[in-house]
């Protein structure tokens, strides 16, 4: 079904073939309401700025509601930092606010379409009758070219929270919805509304060769320096260390299984002391391992080896970066 709003008259409309779950509300009103901002303002924006049509679930029973637009990630950047989603409520709700999981998707499905989760973050959404941002911060890792972000709420505990959506745009940009609790999202949202642009959804992703964090890759002193491993075991292929970070400075290494630490390391400031970064390892086995460690702020590496069936020897590496401060 199918909600046209036009300031205060409502007309229903019922479309043959359209879920009964997607609703739309299209405002002839003044740009005060239909602009929404500033909300992530540095980073990847589809958007024109002003929003003319708002996207929500008809279905109050809805378990659980998604949206997502595809975005190009920029060259290099190895995950999201940042996604902004703007919000509205019409004047039938009554609700201050919208708890939202906010995801992102690799663009693994049919066709590229939204598919494995990559990560998630927890969100909450200002409703009001004017469309405003909320900012979500966090680090989710990425791959590839292309990816899906966007949010997921349960309808019927504010069901009149909408998502803001761009109608004069000069180019329509990927979307998709879901209207019940199947996830990744798998409607197309044009196909739905033909008026369809693009959603209130803005990404910042991080700049090439930063560190983001992941199960392989271990962010120390201040994310500036990022740790990763492979290891070959006779008779086995070779495999990449699992990741995990203890303090600011430190953190260690499995292989095989997480109960089974095959190293730690550490990343220290000596810039006070003799201009260096050091590194340190130290490791707990005797299969092949080479470490990686990179400042990811001009993309200095220094490498470190460990040679099949030697016991790991100790790394004392207080010369390891000149690349002060």
């Amino acid at each position: 079904m199918r909600n046209l709003l036009c300031v205060a008259a409502l007309v229903v409309v019922s479309l043959p073939g359209v879920a009964q779950e997607e609703q739309r509300l299209i405002f002839s009103a003044p740009a005060s309401l239909e602009k929404a901002g500033p909300g992530c303002s540095g980073g990847v924006q589809y958007d024109d700025g002003t929003f003319e049509e708002f996207y929500k679930f008809n279905s109050f029973a809805t378990n659980t509601g998604s949206y997502a637009m595809a975005f190009d990630v920029p060259p290099g950047s190895p995950g999201v930092t940042a996604v902004c989603t703007c919000w509205y409520q019409s004047s039938f709700g009554s609700n201050s606010s919208v708890a939202y999981t906010l995801k992102v998707w690799a663009a693994d499905g049919p066709g590229g379409t939204a598919g494995t989760v990559l990560g998630q973050a927890f969100g909450v959404g200002l409703l009001g009758s004017v469309g405003s941002f909320s900012r979500v911060e966090t680090l989710i890792p990425v791959s590839g070219s292309r990816v899906w972000i966007g949010p997921e709420w349960h309808p019927g505990a504010a069901p009149y929270a909408y998502i803001c959506g761009d109608t004069s745009g000069s180019q329509v940009h990927a979307a998709a919805m879901s209207d019940d609790s199947s996830s990744p999202p798998n409607q197309n949202l044009q196909g739905i509304f033909s008026n369809y642009r693009a959603l209130g959804v803005r990404a910042e992703f991080a700049p090439a060769g930063t560190c983001v964090p992941s199960a392989t890759a271990m962010c120390l002193n201040h994310g500036r320096f990022k740790v990763e491993a492979t290891y070959t075991a006779p008779g086995q292929p070779a495999g990449t260390g699992h990741a995990v970070k203890l303090t600011d400075d430190s953190g260690y290494l499995w292989f095989f299984q997480d109960t089974n630490i095959e190293a730690v390391v550490k990343v220290l400031d000596a810039c006070g002391f003799n201009q260096r970064f050091w590194v340190y390892a130290g490791g707990l086995t005797n299969v092949q391992v080479t470490m990686t460690v990179t400042d990811t702020m001009n993309g200095t590496t220094k490498t470190y080896t460990n040679p099949q069936n030697r016991a790991f020897q100790p790394i004392q590496d207080s010369n390891a970066f000149a690349t002060c401060p």
